[in-house]
């Protein structure tokens, strides 16, 4: 993430909501492994993720003697590039930490756990694949 990006995490002095849409960079990443990708019928290409949407509860947590932390959680909603509106969703749980005195985040670590609709080709049927991500930044 560009040091702007950070910005929407810096912190929470309270309780605020931030839109996950922001964070669209590393959430587009999200996507099941190759052998379930949605392929555009025409051109063979694989369609990408083009939109997040959302809103994370941001929320101080428990401080120690040199830093202290705030927990962002919330339902995050990704959308391919295709043309049926198709998307799945899951819980998006996010822990930043922060130096003592400063609003900047320090290092951030998140966990995407939802699910990702696959059609069963042989029948009639949805199935829902569980889907996980795990983030980590590199402290900045």
């Amino acid at each position: 993430m560009a040091p702007a990006d950070w910005d929407a995490l810096s912190w929470p002095s309270g309780r605020r909501s931030v839109d996950a849409s922001q964070f669209k960079k590393w959430l587009s990443q999200v996507y099941p492994p190759g052998v379930m990708e949605r392929v555009d019928p025409v051109t063979k290409k694989a369609y990408v993720i083009t939109g997040v949407s959302g809103q994370l509860s941001l929320a101080p947590s428990v401080s120690s003697s040199r830093h202290r932390h705030a927990v962002a959680i919330g339902r995050v909603r990704l959308s391919d590039s295709g043309t049926d509106g198709f998307g799945y969703e899951g819980t998006l749980e996010l822990v930043m930490t922060y130096a003592k005195q400063s609003s900047e985040v320090i290092s951030m670590k998140g966990y995407f756990r939802g699910s990702y609709p696959r059609q069963d080709r042989q029948r009639p049927m949805t199935r829902l694949v569980p889907l996980e991500a795990v983030f980590e930044s590199r402290p900045r």
